[in-house]
């Protein structure tokens, strides 16, 4: 398997090269620019980067320990035993709910351990002491997998065991596959009565939007009314900047391992708190924009690191699929374009809330005729114009274009983007452009990570 998916990297890696040494062409074509030289320095660099990869085959047990282990030092053997043990895999069982939950792994929650049958001679028990809240917990999954109800993954290593399981299943938000059958009216039914059963003591109405960021998560709480209005009922921003300062340390060191691990807790407690103001206001649906970015797209250093190295994605899409589940939320996933700077045009608050406010409305209308982009208004249109400077309006080629600002009225967002972006003009509202907001730590004192609270706008 693991050979396998290095043919597969590889294959990947040959046609990224191959995708930058054509980008390299078509630039060396182009007439000579700061741009492109600028450019041509980028991609030559990605290339030798990427060039440095082709041909180096995985090693089992790590490369730096068999780097350490070749050199044949007074640690030999003790590298060598170390050397050994990461190579070993762990044991991993995808659940099967037709066989009690999972072939291999059975919960005894009344004696506090876990079988696990590696085959029918040997039967090994692992004692486990979870919390109270995990032992409840633990205890409906070994009812539901006794039941042949819902399918469990373990997955087992030397320090720790996972349970990985559908939190749904748990609250009572599943949908049972068994009642799908072909006739599209009784599906119909089953999809509605699910529909229904989610909204139990929720706002059928009531959005919530968010907006996702290295550095912020913004979060807006909004109704949809009747006459085509939006009522804003509660926004605020969750600060983790802090989490983006360089330290310079090595990654083994004490104090880098405190950040990363307190980079993890902070996301893991951020959305929890989310969560439990979508409880307290009766949300039923969350609205969250889908992060797709281009395979080898370029995005700047900084960027890079932010995005790549600090953002936690999957443990936030994880996060949020968890707690849609468990509080039987209706998940709803926008497409994303545009969303800041029509957010930041249309209201007047920091920027992720004001892109959180618009992915909200999205959520609502997406499904209805023209309800992906919302209508440029004279107001709109008059925002933005004392945003941009005309004597800044540039060509592709950074030359100045003479050109009378008042022909220029477009009736499309996207033209106004390009707009902003020939005349470098700024759109995103700082933190410091709005004239007041409450400001609190989240949780405790000891806690990195900011909130700011804003007044919901009267409509």
């Amino acid at each position: 398997m693991k050979k396998s998916q290095e043919e597969t990297r590889q294959g990947k890696l040959a046609r990224k090269i191959k995708g930058i040494q054509e980008k390299i062409q078509g630039l060396l074509e182009m007439k000579s620019t700061t741009s492109r030289r600028r450019k041509l320095f980028k991609l030559n660099k990605s290339l030798n980067d990427n060039l440095k990869r082709v041909g180096k085959d995985i090693v089992f047990g790590g490369r730096k320990l068999l780097q350490e282990l070749s050199k044949n030092d007074e640690n030999y053997l003790v590298n060598k035993e170390t050397y050994t043990n990461l190579r070993n895999m762990y044991v991993f069982s995808v659940g099967d709910a037709d066989k009690k939950g999972n072939r291999k792994f059975k919960l005894d929650m009344e004696n506090n351990k876990i079988h696990y049958r590696q085959n029918r001679h040997t039967h090994i028990e692992i004692e486990i002491s979870p919390s109270k809240k995990w032992t409840e917990e633990l205890s409906k999954i070994q009812q539901l997998m006794s039941e042949r109800k819902i399918p469990v993954t373990f997955k087992l290593t030397e320090d720790y065991i996972w349970v990985t399981y559908d939190e749904s299943y748990l609250n009572g938000y599943q949908l049972d596959k068994k009642l799908i059958k072909g006739d599209k009216i009784h599906n119909r039914k089953i999809f509605q009565f699910l529909e229904n059963l989610k909204m139990v003591g929720k706002i059928r109405h009531r959005f919530c939007g968010v907006d996702l960021n290295p550095e912020y998560i913004g979060f807006s709480i909004c109704d949809k009314l009747a006459n085509g209005k939006i009522k804003q009922v509660y926004k605020e921003c969750v600060d983790l900047s802090w989490f983006s300062d360089k330290l310079g340390l090595s990654s083994n060191d004490k104090l880098q391992n405190y950040q990363n691990n307190k980079r993890k807790n902070e996301i893991c407690e951020s959305w929890k708190y989310i969560f439990e103001k979508c409880t307290h206001y009766k949300v039923g649906n969350f609205v969250v924009e889908q992060l797709n970015f281009e395979e080898g797209k370029d995005l700047g250093k900084s960027a890079n690191r932010k995005i790549k190295n600090l953002w936690l994605r999957t443990l936030t899409s994880n996060l949020i699929t968890k707690y849609c589940n468990m509080l039987g939320l209706t998940r709803v996933d926008i497409n994303p374009c545009y969303t800041s700077f029509i957010g930041n045009i249309q209201h007047r608050d920091f920027d992720p809330v004001n892109a959180s406010l618009e992915i909200c409305r999205r959520g609502m209308y997406q499904y209805e005729k023209g309800g992906f982009y919302p209508e440029v208004s004279k107001k709109d249109i008059v925002a933005m114009s004392r945003l941009i400077d005309p004597d800044l309006l540039r060509d592709d080629d950074g030359q100045n274009i003479e050109t009378d600002w008042e022909d220029i009225l477009p009736t499309a967002w996207a033209e106004w983007f390009q707009i902003f972006r020939k005349t470098k003009s700024r759109y995103r509202r700082l933190l410091e452009d709005v004239e007041s907001f409450g400001r609190s730590r989240l949780k405790s004192i000891k806690s990195k990570t900011l909130l700011y609270n804003f007044l919901p706008e009267i409509v």
